[in-house]
């Protein structure tokens, strides 16, 4: 080899030493929306006092192991007793469950109720697009530079920023920081609702308020909207629209008690 090809190699190989992370990185699953298909099985982690991910979407036979890393005891427990609680679990201990039927699994640590997390079953041949759902339920991300969200308020679209959480499951999910003193801003904090199920879920969060409304704020309680009969969803854009749904009994609502920093940075059209 010749002196000048000898420097021609040297000069690439760091090149490929700091892309080789980089290119792991973006090999790397988005964390937040687990998904499977069926026959497999899928981890989620309790530590922390929190599910790790909070959020899994997966096909009909798929099992769900949950293995505990506290040193408190935990429970997998479901809200409406939808499949069977495990009981009390130790450090290094683990639960499983195989879901068959398609449907939103909510559930809570029995000892630790603030801790939540949600199963979603896909009917048969379902799929889920995480390019298209950004992070987890948080609606289309666009091109810009920097990573922005699409929600809805008022039937209109509106542009926003997800940058700090008060719950840390969720912020080593979403990749942003984790908050806890978030937390001590809930009484005051508005509300953004995630729709959990059905043909609209990717759609995108619906807002309590835009910037210009005497109420607005950047810091947000996480409240989950299911319908009851996800077959029978249609898209949602407005807070009093969801506020009457519940009412009717078509959706139930579940306040999470997470509070997310998520600035409004652009109103836009319908």
């Amino acid at each position: 080899m010749t002196h000048r090809k000898r420097l021609a190699v040297l000069a690439v190989a760091p090149v490929l030493l700091l892309m080789a992370p980089l290119m792991a990185l973006a090999a790397t699953p988005h964390a937040h929306l687990a998904t499977s298909r069926g026959g497999k099985t899928v981890h989620v982690t309790i530590q922390n006092f929190a599910f790790s991910p909070q959020t899994i979407t997966i096909a009909p036979g798929t099992t769900v192991v949950w293995t505990q890393k506290d040193s408190a005891p935990h429970t997998v427990t479901s809200d409406d007793n939808a499949f069977p609680a495990s009981s009390d679990l130790s450090a290094g201990q683990t639960y499983s469950y195989t879901f068959t039927k398609p449907g939103t699994y909510a559930y809570h640590c029995a000892v630790h109720p603030n801790m939540t997390a949600m199963v979603t079953v896909q009917a048969a041949g379902g799929t889920t697009n995480n390019k298209n759902q950004g992070m987890g339920m948080m609606g289309p991300m666009s091109k810009s530079p920097v990573a922005t969200w699409t929600g809805w308020y008022d039937d209109h679209k509106v542009l926003f920023l997800s940058t700090d959480t008060s719950s840390k499951a969720e912020a080593t999910n979403d990749h942003i920081n984790y908050a806890p003193s978030l937390a001590k801003s809930l009484s005051s904090a508005g509300q953004i609702y995630l729709v959990t199920n059905g043909a609209f879920a990717g759609r995108g969060p619906v807002f309590g308020s835009q910037p210009g409304d005497s109420g607005y704020t950047p810091l947000w309680q996480e409240v989950m909207v299911t319908w009851k009969d996800p077959a029978k969803a249609v898209a949602l854009g407005k807070d009093d629209q969801i506020k009457d749904l519940a009412k009717a009994g078509t959706v139930t609502l579940k306040m999470t008690g997470i509070v997310l920093n998520c600035p409004i940075i652009k109103v836009m059209g319908s």
